[in-house]
């Protein structure tokens, strides 16, 4: 396989409008998401890998020596490769994921990411089963797509201005004469404007909000 100590893919995600408390908080929650999703595809024989072919299933002789005839390719021969894969969360909304330690070089071996573990695949003929993403590679659309929506629930909306009555101080006569003379009815429409309906909170609150919209 290969001598490598950690076969790792970094991912920066985009944490802008987070509150910085809680950037780290919904960058954990994104980790968590996206090391269960890698398990997942693993588990059905499948690559979380963008652009990558889903495995090839188990030779029927090795699958009957090993896994008792069972020929999906989904790492859990031993355990040990997948107990070893971790996502872990760094400064600044950077996600960590991938293994290290005793189990890269088999890790290498099935991602086949280094140059060594390129020619020992090659050599030997063993297929490549990446659940890692190369420099140039992401984890797919629809787990990159996910990993936003819960970013996006961590972001600050901005409030929408709030119209009241007391934002009337800001309008000036001549805006909210320019407003009302624009009121259009249809002769089905007929309304009597009366001081005391001209004057209502309603009327004014929305008088006041249709300068605010005109002036943005």
């Amino acid at each position: 396989m290969s001598n490598v100590t950690q076969v790792i893919k970094e991912l920066k995600l985009n944490v802008e409008g987070i509150p910085k408390e809680k950037v780290k908080k919904a960058t954990k929650e994104a980790a968590d998401f996206l090391l269960n999703e890698i398990i997942r595809y693993i588990d059905k024989g499948d690559t979380p890998v963008q652009g990558e072919k889903k495995f090839k299933r188990l030779e029927s002789d090795y699958a009957k020596r090993e896994k008792g005839g069972v020929r999906l390719p989904n790492l859990q021969l031993e355990g040990d490769l997948l107990e070893a894969l971790k996502a872990r969360v760094k400064a600044n909304g950077i996600i960590e994921v991938g293994v290290k330690g005793k189990e890269a070089p088999k890790a290498d071996g099935h991602n086949q990411l280094s140059e060594e573990a390129k020619a020992w695949a090659a050599k030997t003929g063993f297929p490549k089963r990446r659940f890692i993403p190369d420099d140039n590679q992401t984890f797919k659309r629809n787990i990159m797509t996910k990993i936003n929506q819960i970013l996006d629930d961590y972001r600050v909306q901005e409030k929408e201005e709030e119209v009241t009555i007391e934002n009337f101080n800001d309008i000036s006569w001549q805006d909210f004469l320019a407003v009302e003379s624009k009121q259009v009815f249809s002769p089905q429409q007929k309304v009597e404007v009366t001081t005391k309906n001209f004057l209502s909170d309603n009327a004014i609150e929305d008088l006041v909000e249709d300068i605010l919209k005109r002036r943005s």
